[in-house]
């Protein structure tokens, strides 16, 4: 299913206390899709909307990650490609030094970001 298909949808958003809001990467998506969503609500918690999700209030676009949770009656599906897409950073300190995080640092410059948008 193409994200432009769920355009008569209600919406429920999860709008995180700091940093890039998933409801505004949402949104975003949905205008590029041709489309703005109809919001019905905007949760404090990812697991909150999943499970407003699980009461029949609407759906909800949810990281891939987020899939593991848990709630009666909530199916998971991929969206077709294209799929909403967005960067993010390692951030860590100076001093504080992670081979695990240095191999990930060492492998990021790697990843073309301009193939990840096709």
């Amino acid at each position: 299913m193409r994200l432009a298909e769920l355009s008569d949808e209600t919406f429920l958003l999860w709008r995180a206390p700091f940093g890039p809001h998933l409801d505004d990467f949402v949104t975003r998506a949905c205008l590029e899709a041709g489309f703005q969503p109809n919001v019905a609500y905007q949760g404090p918690q990812i697991h909150s909307v999943i499970h407003m999700v699980a009461a029949g209030f609407g759906i909800a676009l949810v990281p891939h990650c987020d899939r593991a949770v848990e709630a009666p009656g909530v199916v998971f599906r991929e969206l077709a490609p294209p799929t909403p897409w967005t960067v993010l950073s390692v951030v860590r300190h100076r001093h504080r030094r992670s081979p695990v995080v240095d191999r990930l640092l060492e492998e990021l410059p790697a990843i073309n970001i301009d193939e990840l948008s096709k």
